[in-house]
């Protein structure tokens, strides 16, 4: 079985983060109309390039929310808004 691959650059990711301790994240599916639009699209492999919508000052912060990003939802995380 083939799988089309999409890279989608936003301004927001498609979860949102909260932070639950100096190297801990929860993350959440966002509501927005895109994440919507694309959670019902099958055997496409998403990965992400676009901000959590949290500042992250700290470098333990951002190192395990890069970390959290990248294991759980296929994303790459900017800390600055485009």
């Amino acid at each position: 079985m083939f799988t089309q691959r999409l890279l989608v650059v936003a301004n927001r990711l498609p979860v949102s983060a909260v932070r639950r301790g100096e190297e801990s994240w929860s993350l959440e599916v966002s509501g927005g109309g895109l994440v919507s639009a694309l959670l019902g699209v099958k055997e496409v492999e998403a990965k992400w390039i676009g901000w959590a919508g949290v500042n992250v000052p700290d470098e333990p912060g951002q190192r395990a929310l890069t970390k959290a990003l990248a294991e759980k939802v296929l994303c790459f995380l900017k800390f600055k808004p485009f």
